[in-house]
């Protein structure tokens, strides 16, 4: 009982003087968590699936009821205490690649972009919306856009609370894929146009990117039947917009049945990321995405 009294008045000491990193990724189906030690990541320790009807469109729906969910995941890990960088999910956020005037980014640029007020194309209100601005990998005089309107984020905040974690970042989940994948993007042909397919259980992210820039994305099908046609269009639709895309390259980020047949459909072979010592592609960009310029 006297040890068990120390531990318990030691723990919130040892929780200040060696603070506990974990990365957590949130999906509407499941949530990927792991610690890191010494900057290093250690083996992914978290892969649970979302309890129903608590999250949609990366919306928390039920904020008590998956503060408490991750907050048992964490226990259950010894991560009670630890400081949480998070990946806020994909469908959540609506991206938008700007160009500053010149090239040159102001010194406030969400400030700035405020003031501007440009009509981005998008059903979000700046005014109603947190932003994200950083430069595209390889592309410095651009800017990645991610707008999230504030009630999600804010209720993201909420869920860490009631999980009893500080949450030290959340990332979106854009800004962390394409950190992920700046040596890709960097290595590109001047005629390639990578297909980045991200599957998740209920659905498959098409994300195209051309010249290090985010250029088309849309929602697929995950099974191959609705998923190959829609995705040939896309192709189509885009080369039609720039016939100097003559090449191709299939990047993947999970498991995709029907595999070999859309490499046959497509003619090249996929390339599975799986995020290395990372549990995702998400994860692996997150620490970087938060490097500001």
């Amino acid at each position: 009982m006297v040890l068990a009294g120390l531990q318990e008045r030691w723990r919130p000491y040892q929780a200040r003087l060696f603070p506990q990193q974990v990365l957590l990724e949130i999906t509407d189906a499941i949530i990927l968590g792991q610690g890191l030690k010494g900057g290093r990541p250690l083996p992914l320790s978290i892969e649970a699936p979302i309890p129903a009807a608590t999250c949609r469109k990366g919306r928390p729906l039920q904020v008590p009821a998956l503060g408490d969910f991750i907050g048992d995941l964490l226990l259950e890990n010894g991560w009670i205490d630890a400081h949480v960088l998070a990946v806020l999910p994909r469908i959540a956020s609506t991206w938008r690649v700007l160009e500053w005037p010149g090239g040159v980014w102001p010194e406030d640029p969400v400030t700035s972009l405020r003031q501007l007020n440009p009509d981005l194309g998008v059903r979000l209100l700046l005014d109603d919306s947190y932003l994200d601005l950083q430069p595209l990998p390889g592309r410095p005089e651009l800017a990645l856009l991610v707008a999230a309107p504030k009630a999600v984020v804010d209720g993201w905040v909420e869920v860490f609370s009631i999980a009893g974690v500080a949450l030290d970042r959340l990332e979106p989940q854009q800004a962390c894929v394409l950190s992920a994948l700046a040596p890709q993007l960097r290595e590109a042909e001047s005629d390639e146009l990578i297909v980045l397919l991200q599957p998740e259980p209920h659905l498959c992210s098409l994300l195209l990117l051309r010249n290090g820039e985010p250029v088309y994305e849309r929602e697929l099908d995950p099974r191959l039947p609705g998923l190959l046609n829609p995705l040939q269009r896309s192709l189509a639709y885009y080369r039609y917009r720039d016939p100097a895309a003559r090449s191709l390259r299939l990047l993947l980020t999970g498991d995709l049945p029907g595999l070999e047949q859309l490499e046959q459909a497509l003619g090249v072979p996929a390339e599975r990321l799986d995020g290395g010592e990372f549990g995702s592609l998400a994860l692996s960009g997150l620490l970087a995405a938060g490097v500001r310029p």
